[in-house]
Order: structure tokens, then C-alpha cells, then sequence
């Protein structure tokens, strides 16, 4: 509830698998009009499957045995063959076409209002055709589940019978999870459809099977579209997840990561596929043409950024090459190619940071962006806590600043996020982008932007600029604190007489000289160092500083400490 719900661009980002990842995949066997046609296809049954759903009432009460839709009656919940209780109002979805009658078959439902005309028959012998599939589906639990009302253990289809908290608690996450939910469903159901009407058609066109059966074709392409949808995420859910994210503290630490999983997986299974001498020609160019597909709309969507390899690349750089005094793999690729392609065209034409989210590299392991000198337990509650570790986080910064007074920024980041977006977007309406201390980050903030912000992206702007001071600031502090130790180091080896470790230190100074000459140590500014440490050293208190203006009631404090075994 706290990362995803009611939060709009979880959804939007989650949509965004369509045209990212999932079309390009079938593009590399089908081509890229038939994948358009078949995928505009299923998006369009998607559509006009309406918001009723009609199971078959099994002889439980006042409903007879076989009924079916054209005799039902709609009211808003009926039972369904278990004699649950079942919410007939539902979100546009492949089964709402479908009865199921005494034998657990999908049927065709008799009430559906069809379109009139050739429209209408048309449509019909679509969802005909689909009804293996339909059936597949429902048998492997793919027609309503999505991964997280799986770890939330979220029902959509059942009533909430219980009362009191629990039917609050029900509710409100039900709904929190809404959006994330229909739209992950909606992307597995489209996916299999596209999938089931490319094998159908490239079959019903083939030379070799064009003599099939209709069923003999139908059962082709629902077993393609099954294997297939689950190999670019149309399927992913708990159960699909590998054993490592299923329960216990992988559970926690691989929430959302099966995503990143199973492209992962993809991908390398591609280009195993395509270097492998040993494949069949065909499969090699076609796993080809998937990894140049995937990587053109990858970096067309997010940008440079956005390229699968370009995590790898990002890890190998900024451990061999750069040092925290330099440009990181992300500075140097924005000086040099800017950042409309830094981050893509979306983001470049809305004004809206949607790269960072829709990426396909970092899917797995990310650095903190935010704090560049972890510690190791820090480091393990960032890789291990997940989204709860987080989540925690953020509350106990809220909290530290309600403690501070600042009520207003406490708030914001103690209530979830979709609640955050919301406080964001009007305080940058009101007053810009600004820090604690009001100072201006970004004073403009237009209308387009706050509305970007209000559903849950970060005005594209605002994150280059906290992004550039980042990478400021961190050179600011290395370079700064390398300066001052080498100062510190040349004074503690004169006072302790270590000539050998003042030798090291002074080819320290000479090493730094030679790589920041506009701020060299002179050694007019090594005796102004030794002179501080030494005017230090007499004020020093058992190896303390005191802060002067504190110093004579500090003193008598330090005199009440009674060193004896009096006891008065």
C-alpha cells in the first residue's frame, strides 16, 4: 500500500511492458504490422468485453443447474459453483465473454450484448476462437491473479464476508492495489491473445499446416501462447517467480524483482540463442532481431539509459575507472550525448521523468543513489529489506522531522506515496521546487509538470538538476576531505616524529597537486594547518575539543565528576 497504492504511474509504468518489451518480442517472428494488428486486435476485445461477469449458477438456492447467461438475472453479486458469493460488476476482462457451465467448460455467453449486424457475428467468431485458450487460462489461474494480489493474497472475484477491521482492512487494500492490479491482468490477457492470433494465423497461413483442424490450430496457438507469455511477462505472478522470492526474506528482498527476473532471463536466453553456432539459422536470427528490437524501443522509450547492458557497463566503470573525485558512467554519457538521449523521447517531449521508471536496466540490483558511503549493515538492510526496508526508512525520516517541527515535510513522507504525489505536486504548485532552507532548486514549476508530479512522476528538470548537485557536492566532499587528510596526516607525523610517514604524506600532497592543480596545497596553507592543529591541541580536553563559548560552564561541569569513594 505504501510503494504502489493508488499510485498512477505504478500503473502507467507497469502498461508501458507492452510496447517496451512484449511487441518487440513478437515482432522479431510475426513482423512488426501483424504484431500491431493482432495486439490492436486483442486490446480491442479487451475493451468491448464490458464490466459483467455471469458464471454458471450450479442448482444452490433459487438458481438451476445449467442455467446460463441468457436466463440469468443480473443482479449485483450471484453465487458461482462453490456457492460463494461472487461480485457480478467486474473490470473489462477476456472472461466476461464466457459462462461456465455444469462440466466447468467456458461457453460462449448467449446474453452478451453483442454488436448488431456483421460486426457483431464477427466478434463473436473472434471469441469463439478463443475459447481454448480462455479455458487454459482459467485451469492455470491466469485470467485474474497478478503478482500482487498473489503476495498480498488479495481476492478480486470474492466478496468480503467478514466484518468489522478486517472487512475495512480488506477493502482498503483492495482498493489501494486497484490500479496495479486490472492493469497487470489487463497486459497478461492481452498478451496471450496477441500471442494465441499470430500462432493461429501464421498456422492457418502455413503450407505445412494450413490443412489442420480448427481445433488442431487452436490448440497450437494456445500452447504457444501460454509458453510464450510467460517467457516475455505476460504470466509473471508468485507462483511463476523463481524459489528464491517465494517466501521468507526472499520474499521481502525479491518484491517487484521477479519483473526484472524474467527479462533478464529473456534476454540472455536470446542471445545464447543468437551466438550459439550450433542453433538453427532461423532461430539465430530471429533471437537476433528480438535483442535489436528490444534494444531499439528500449532506448526509444528511456533513453541511453534505458538499454538492458547498460547497468553492466555503468557497474564495471564507475568500480574500475572512476574515482569519487571524477564523473561517474552517468555524468560522462549525459555531457556527451545530452539528455534528450540520456533519458529518451518520453521523457524529453512530456517533461516528465518516466526514463528512471521504465528502464530495463537495474532491474535487479540498484546503487543508493543517496547515500554514496554506505555501511554494512546499511548496505544489507538496502539489498535484503526491499521496498519494506524503504518504506521504513522514509517513516523514520517523517518522524525525525515532526521532531524537528518541520510538520508539513514530516507528513510527506510518512503517508504512502500516492498521498506524497499528491502533497508534491501542490507544494511545487505553490512555491517551486525548493530545499529545507527554501532555497530555490526549481522556482518554476509549471502546471504539466505538477500534473506529472500529482501521478507520480518527478518533474524531468528537477531530477536532472538533484541529480547534477549530487554528482557536485560528492566531488565537493572527496576532494575537500582528501586535502584536509593529507594536511592532518602531515601534522600528526610531525608531532609523533614518523619521518617515514611524513614522506608518504608529502607525496600524497604532490599526487594531489598534480590532479586538482586549481586548488594545490601550498605550503603556506600546511603551516596555517600545523598552526590550527597545535592551537587545537592546548584546548583539548582529555583528547576533546569544547566549543569556546561553552568552555567556563563546561569546565565546572567536568570538576563536579568526583574521582574518589566519597559518598557526600
Amino acid at each position: 500500500m505504501y510503494t504502489i497504492g493508488w499510485n498512477a504511474s505504478s500503473a502507467v509504468v507497469n502498461m508501458s511492458q507492452i510496447p517496451l518489451f512484449i511487441m518487440p518480442y513478437f515482432t522479431a517472428r510475426f513482423g512488426a504490422g501483424n504484431t500491431t494488428k493482432a495486439m490492436g486486435t486483442a486490446l480491442n476485445l479487451l475493451g468491448s468485453s464490458g464490466t459483467f461477469r455471469d458464471p454458471l449458477l450450479a442448482s444452490i438456492g433459487k438458481y438451476t443447474k445449467g442455467m446460463f447467461g441468457k436466463n440469468a438475472k443480473k443482479y449485483g453479486k450471484q453465487r458461482d459453483m462453490t456457492g460463494d458469493l461472487m461480485d457480478m460488476h467486474t473490470m473489462p476482462s477476456v472472461d466476461n465473454y464466457f459462462v461456465v457451465d455444469a462440466d466447468g467448460v467456458m461457453q460462449v455467453r448467449d446474453d452478451f450484448p453483442w454488436p448488431k449486424g456483421k460486426k457483431g457475428a464477427e466478434l463473436k467468431t473472434k471469441i469463439e476462437l478463443l475459447q481454448p485458450l480462455v479455458q487454459e487460462m482459467a485451469i492455470r489461474g491466469q485470467l485474474n491473479s497478478s503478482f500482487i494480489s498473489d503476495t498480498m493474497g488479495l481476492d478480486y472475484n470474492a466478496s468480503v464476508t467478514s466484518g468489522g477491521f478486517r472487512k475495512v482492512a480488506d477493502f482498503v487494500t483492495k482498493t489501494s492495489a486497484f490500479m496495479f492490479h486490472h492493469v497487470e491482468q489487463y497486459n497478461r490477457q492481452a498478451t496471450h491473445i496477441a500471442a494465441f492470433l499470430l500462432e493461429y494465423n501464421k498456422l492457418d497461413a502455413g503450407k505445412d499446416t494450413k490443412d489442420l483442424t480448427t481445433a488442431e490450430k487452436q490448440q497450437r496457438a494456445t500452447e504457444y501462447a501460454m509458453r510464450e507469455s510467460q517467457r516475455v511477462n505476460g504470466g509473471a505472478n508468485l507462483e511463476t517467480t523463481g524459489r528464491i522470492g517465494q517466501k521468507g526474506i526472499g520474499r521481502v528482498a525479491w518484491m517487484y524483482k521477479s519483473y526484472g527476473t524474467r527479462m533478464y532471463a529473456t534476454m540472455l536466453t536470446s542471445a545464447k540463442r543468437a551466438i550459439d553456432k550450433h542453433e538453427d539459422p532461423e532461430i539465430r536470427g530471429q533471437a537476433f532481431k528480438e535483442l535489436v528490437a528490444v534494444t531499439g524501443s528500449s532506448i526509444l522509450f528511456a533513453g541511453l539509459r534505458g538499454f538492458p547492458l547498460y547497468g553492466a557497463f555503468r557497474l564495471v566503470y564507475d568500480t574500475l575507472f572512476a574515482g569519487d573525485e571524477e564523473d561517474d558512467f552517468d555524468t560522462v554519457v549525459r555531457k556527451h550525448v545530452g539528455e534528450g538521449w540520456f533519458k529518451g523521447a518520453i521523457t524529453a517531449a512530456t517533461g516528465a521523468d518516466v526514463s528512471s521508471r521504465i528502464a530495463l536496466s537495474g532491474l535487479l540490483l540498484q546503487v543508493n543513489r543517496y547515500n554514496h558511503d554506505p555501511s554494512a549493515e546499511e548496505t544489507i538492510g538496502f539489498y535484503l529489506g526491499g521496498p519494506a526496508w524503504s518504506t521504513t526508512k522514509r517513516i523514520g525520516r517523517g518522524l525525525t522531522d515532526l521532531g524537528r517541527g518541520e510538520v508539513s515535510r514530516g507528513i510527506e513522507s510518512i503517508v504512502p506515496g500516492s498521498i506524497t504525489n499528491v502533497m508534491k505536486a501542490q507544494r511545487y504548485s505553490d512555491e517551486g521546487a525548493k530545499t529545507r532552507r527554501y532555497d530555490d532548486i526549481m522556482a518554476d514549476v509549471s502546471g504539466g509538470e505538477a500534473l506529472a508530479q500529482l501521478f507520480g512522476f518527478a518533474p524531468a528538470e528537477y531530477n536532472m538538476k538533484q541529480e547534477r548537485n549530487m554528482s557536485t557536492k560528492r566531488k565537493d566532499r572527496t576532494i575537500s576531505k582528501r586535502a584536509k587528510d593529507i594536511k592532518k596526516k602531515i601534522y600528526v607525523s610531525l608531532r609523533s616524529g614518523n619521518l617515514e610517514a611524513l614522506e608518504d604524506a608529502y607525496k600524497e600532497m604532490d599526487k594531489f597537486n598534480a590532479d586538482h592543480p586549481e586548488v594545490r596545497i601550498k605550503p603556506e596553507a600546511i603551516r596555517k594547518s600545523v598552526k590550527r592543529h597545535k592551537e587545537t591541541s592546548k584546548d583539548m580536553y582529555d583528547g576533546i575539543t569544547i566549543t569556546s563559548s561553552l568552555r567556563s560552564m563546561l569546565e565546572d561541569d567536568r570538576e563536579e565528576w568526583d574521582q574518589g569513594f566519597n559518598l557526600f
